[in-house]
C-alpha cells in the first residue's frame, strides 16, 4: 500500500509541476501580450492627441495668414502707405480696430518700406507700435521681399509671446512692395490646448530647441536639448527670443524614441513637424512611469488575480484526482490482499489433503500405518495428526458379536447400520 501510494504521489507531483508550469506560462504569454497591447494603444493615444493639437495649429496659422492677406489688400492701407495723410491714417485705425476686434488679435499694424510703424491697433497703449522700427525682424524683411512670413518670437516692446503673420502691401501697379499689413496674435489658443491633462510635457519648440510654448511654465525659454555656449550666444544675438539666459531643461536623448531627464524619469519622444515652417515641432515627452501605472497596473492586478484563480482550479482538479486514484488504488489494493489470503488458505488446505493422499504403508493385521520415520502409528492417531478429523469410539455389529456374544448392547439404529 505504502508503495503504491508512493508512486502516486510522485506522479502527481510531477502531472501537478507539468500543470503549474504550462499555467504559467500560459499566463506570462497572455500578460506579455496586454502589457504590449497597452502600451502600444497608450503610445498610439499620444500619437493622436499630438496629431490633433498640430492640426488645429497649422489650420489656426492658415487661417491667419489669409486674414493678413486680406488686411494687406484693403484699399485705404494701399492709399495710406501712398499719400500718408491724416484722413488715411484715420480710416486705416479703423480697419485695424476692425481686424483686431474681429479676429481677437493681440494687435495689427502697418509699416513703411524702412520699417517705420505709422499704424497700430494698440496706438493708444502704453506699450504703442507707433513710431517704433522693426525693420530688424525677419517677418519684415521676408514680406519686403514679396514673399507672405509667419514668425514666432518674443515681442521686443510687449514683451509677450506672439505669433506674427505678415504680408506685403502693393501700391496698384506695382511690383514692389509699398509697406508691411502685420497681424500679431497670442499664443492663447494652443496653450489652451495644452491645458488639458496629459500624461506628460507638451512642448513648441523652433529649429534650435527653444522652448516657445509647454504645458510646463519653467520650461518657458528654456533649450529642450543641450547645446553648445555657442549656439545659446547665437539664440540670443537674433534677439528672436529676448536675450536669455537659456537654460537646458536637463532633457537628453536615450535611444531613438526615448529621453530621460535629471530625476531620472524615462519619456517616449513623440514629434509632430509644422508644415511649412521648417524645423519648429510638436514634441509630447510621454512619461513612461505614468503610462506603466496607468495602463499596465491595472493588467498586473487582474493578471495576478487569474493566476490566483488559475492556481486554485488546478489545486482543486489535482487533489480531485488524487484522491479518485487513491480510493481506487486502495481499493484494488484490498481486493488484492483478500485474493492472497485466499489463495495461502488454499495452498494450506492443499499442503494438508496431501498429507493424507497418495500410497499409505498399513499393516494387513491390526491396521497400523507406518510414516516417512518408519515408525508404525494407530490409524486414528496418524489421521488427526496429518488432518482435521476428530475420532469417537464405538463397536461394529460384527465385532460385538464376536466380543461380547452373551449381551446384547446394540440398539436396532446401530443393527441396522
Amino acid at each position: 500500500m505504502k508503495r503504491y501510494d508512493t508512486k502516486l504521489r510522485v506522479l502527481l507531483s510531477i502531472l501537478s509541476v507539468i500543470a503549474f508550469m504550462s499555467g504559467a506560462v500560459g499566463v506570462y504569454f497572455y500578460y506579455s501580450t496586454l502589457k504590449k497591447d497597452a502600451i502600444t494603444w497608450a503610445h498610439m493615444e499620444a500619437e493622436i492627441h499630438l496629431k490633433a493639437i498640430g492640426d488645429y495649429f497649422q489650420s489656426n496659422i492658415s487661417w491667419s495668414q489669409k486674414a493678413a492677406k486680406a488686411l494687406a489688400s484693403s484699399t485705404e492701407l494701399e492709399k495710406f502707405l501712398v499719400r500718408g495723410d491724416d484722413a488715411g491714417r484715420s480710416a486705416v485705425n479703423s480697419v485695424l480696430d476692425n481686424f483686431n476686434r474681429t479676429l481677437e488679435a493681440n494687435v495689427c499694424y502697418v509699416m513703411d518700406r524702412s520699417g517705420n510703424t505709422l499704424a497700430s491697433s494698440n496706438r493708444n497703449a502704453a506699450d504703442s507700435f507707433v513710431g517704433k522700427n522693426f525693420d530688424f525682424r525677419p517677418y519684415f524683411q521676408q514680406a519686403m521681399k514679396g514673399v507672405p512670413a509667419v514668425f514666432m518670437a518674443l515681442g521686443s516692446v510687449s514683451k509677450k509671446r506672439g505669433i506674427y503673420f505678415s504680408h506685403p502691401v502693393y501700391e496698384p501697379g506695382k511690383k514692389r512692395p509699398s509697406g508691411v499689413a502685420v497681424i500679431k496674435t497670442s499664443t492663447q489658443s494652443i496653450e489652451e490646448s495644452f491645458k488639458k491633462p496629459y500624461d506628460g510635457i507638451l512642448l513648441l519648440v523652433d529649429p534650435q530647441n527653444v522652448v516657445f510654448v509647454s504645458n510646463r511654465e519653467d520650461w518657458l525659454f528654456h533649450v529642450l536639448w543641450e547645446v553648445s555656449p555657442e549656439k545659446i550666444a547665437g539664440i540670443a544675438e537674433t534677439g528672436q527670443f529676448g536675450k536669455g539666459p537659456f537654460k537646458w531643461t536637463g532633457v537628453e536623448p536615450w535611444n531613438k524614441n526615448q529621453a530621460v531627464d535629471k530625476q531620472g524619469n524615462l519619456y517616449r519622444v513623440h514629434r509632430y513637424e509644422i508644415t511649412n515652417h521648417r524645423g519648429w515641432q510638436l514634441i509630447y515627452l510621454h512619461n513612461e512611469h505614468v503610462v506603466y501605472e496607468k495602463f499596465v497596473t491595472p493588467i498586473n492586478r487582474s493578471v495576478g488575480s487569474t493566476a490566483v484563480i488559475l492556481c486554485c482550479v488546478f489545486g482543486v482538479i489535482i487533489s480531485f484526482l488524487y484522491l479518485k486514484t487513491r480510493n481506487e488504488i486502495v481499493r484494488r489494493s484490498t481486493a488484492e490482499e483478500q485474493n492472497r489470503k485466499l489463495i495461502l488458505e488454499l495452498k494450506e488446505s492443499l499442503v494438508k489433503v496431501k498429507q493424507l493422499s497418495g500410497l499409505l504403508p498399513i499393516c494387513a493385521s491390526c491396521k497400523k500405518i507406518r510414516d516417512d520415520k518408519g515408525y508404525w502409528n494407530q490409524i486414528e492417531s496418524y489421521i488427526h495428526t496429518h488432518s482435521e478429523v476428530e475420532f469417537s469410539h464405538g463397536i461394529c455389529p460384527e465385532c460385538a458379536k464376536e466380543l461380547y456374544p452373551d449381551f446384547d448392547i446394540l440398539d436396532e439404529n446401530e443393527i441396522k447400520q
